[in-house]
């Protein structure tokens, strides 16, 4: 019997990360991408560089390298910001700088108050729901009266 030597899916990538890819993933995708943001980071941003993908799956790279904590992540994502290249590309760069930015500079902190109880707190402790019956209404909700009215703007 004649074995074939299996072709790597990233000739730039080490030996050993192009056959945990290849066996985790057989192809690129977009949970592969995801998985490099966590787990390996630089691959991740090397096979942006370098990887000659296809323009779906590079938009999911863009995206999934938003999640990634460091500059370089955001240097690599920012060059698809160019309104030349294809809307599918553009699109993954915009979602990955704004994953990158959610990941990377805190907010701050924003008070809120029902205007129903006395609950007082950080917004983020309001729950976003579906606040009527058809789904299409959407709002924070206090989280101690399940009123549907937080006010945004208080500031004590």
């Amino acid at each position: 019997m004649i074995e074939t030597k299996k072709e790597k899916m990233f000739d730039f990538l080490s030996e050993e990360l192009n056959k945990e890819l290849q066996d985790k993933f057989k192809t690129p995708c977009e949970d592969m991408f995801t998985y490099l943001a966590q787990n390996k980071p630089e691959a991740l941003l090397q096979i942006i560089d370098f990887g000659k993908l296809k323009e779906t799956d590079l938009t999911f790279a863009l995206e999934a390298a938003g999640s990634i904590k460091s500059l370089e992540a955001l240097e690599t994502i920012s060059d698809f910001l160019d309104l030349s290249i294809s809307r599918l590309l553009l699109e993954g760069a915009i979602i990955g700088v704004r994953k990158w930015v959610a990941t990377n500079i805190p907010l701050p902190e924003r008070k809120a108050k029902c205007l129903h109880c006395d609950w007082k707190g950080n917004y983020e402790e309001a729950k976003f729901e579906t606040i009527c019956g058809d789904g299409c209404c959407q709002d924070y909700v206090c989280p101690k009266c399940d009123s549907g009215v937080v006010d945004e703007n208080y500031n004590s």
